[in-house]
């Protein structure tokens, strides 16, 4: 570091001879006092707009924001029906079978997920964001336990759950962000069955609190 500093204060001393108003003349020289919204438009004074057309050629939109004519919902959809056009019996086999062959992969000595148990685990997820306890175990815990979860899976099922979940085959990951994309992939165009899009969308984006430390370094984001 303290080699590049003294190459890096050489290189930037040869600019101190150098006056950038040899080449320039008139008002076009550089003035210190000047403030930066003036320099940025003397820079445009030799410069005259021009009228064109540019008007964009985009085709008129006539379709109608909705459901696809294939979904058919009930007169009165609970949010279950909802979550479940995303997440079909198609993407419930997938992710069992990829998480299935992690577990063979690595020789794991516990019974193979189902479907139902799949189910479950969002549900758990799920639950967990809204009864919020201190630790996972809590939700077992005989002071704090909630029936909903005790009735339905163990603590130990949920942690042998959460460590086979996959998405895809590991030997065939290629890129970092192939662990996810076939996933992304299938979603995606579940998406684009189910609704029609409107004639303007809107691109938001979100910055949630993240302090993970199992993505890959190139990955990785500190969000305080």
């Amino acid at each position: 570091m303290h080699e590049y500093s003294e190459e890096s204060s050489d290189d930037l001393s040869d600019f101190d001879d150098i006056d950038l108003n040899d080449d320039l003349e008139g008002d076009d020289k550089i003035h210190s006092d000047d403030n930066v919204g003036d320099d940025d438009t003397k820079s445009f004074n030799n410069y005259n707009w021009i009228k064109d057309d540019i008007t964009a050629h985009v085709p008129d939109f006539k379709g109608a924001f909705g459901l696809s004519d294939k979904v058919h919902l009930p007169s009165s959809p609970t949010p279950i029906d909802i979550f479940t056009l995303f997440l079909t019996p198609d993407i419930i086999e997938y992710i069992v079978e990829q998480s299935n062959l992690y577990r063979v992969q690595h020789k794991l000595k516990q019974k193979p997920m189902d479907e139902l148990e799949l189910y479950k685990l969002p549900g758990f997820l799920f639950y967990a964001s809204l009864i919020k306890l201190s630790s996972k175990g809590d939700y077992w815990c005989q002071l704090s336990k909630q029936n909903i979860i005790v009735d339905n899976i163990s603590r130990n099922r949920i942690d042998e759950l959460l460590r086979t979940l996959h998405f895809n085959n590991n030997i065939l990951n290629a890129e970092k962000c192939d662990k996810i994309q076939p996933l992304l992939d299938i979603f995606n165009e579940r998406s684009k069955a189910l609704v029609h899009q409107e004639e303007y969308i809107a691109i938001d984006e979100q910055m949630v609190g993240y302090k993970g430390k199992t993505a890959p370094t190139s990955l990785k984001q500190y969000m305080p």
